[in-house]
Parts: C-alpha cells; structure tokens; sequence
C-alpha cells in the first residue's frame, strides 16, 4: 500500500512537471 502511494506521488510529479513545461 505504501509503496503504491509513493509510486503515485512520483508519477503525479512528474505530470505536473511535465505540464508546467507544456505551459511555460
């Protein structure tokens, strides 16, 4: 459970990053 929720925090960085990029 635990380890999901870290894979979920890294995924959702990286879209996040990976959006801000888009709209910069």
């Amino acid at each position: 459970m635990m380890e999901d929720a870290m894979n979920l925090s890294s995924d959702i960085q990286r879209v996040t990053l990976l959006g801000l990029e888009d709209g910069a």
